[in-house]
């Protein structure tokens, strides 16, 4: 059975130390840059900090609107 490997992870500067925590983000990190290719949805990669969030889609807080 070949594992499915991204051109990010088989990256020969990646760090072959790296945590099982450090890949599996890695491997959410693969998977929301494909998501966003493949359809353009940002969610995914706004989530985990690496696009800044919409903040005309963010809901506000109560007090806010009441100014």
């Amino acid at each position: 059975m070949t594992r499915d490997t991204s051109r990010w992870t088989d990256n020969p500067f990646r760090d072959h130390n790296a945590s099982p925590e450090q890949l599996a983000w890695l491997e959410k990190r693969d998977e929301a840059f494909r998501i966003w290719r493949e359809t353009g949805d940002e969610t995914m990669l706004q989530e985990i900090g690496l696009f800044p969030k919409d903040e005309a889609k963010e809901p506000h807080d109560e007090k806010e609107l009441e100014e």
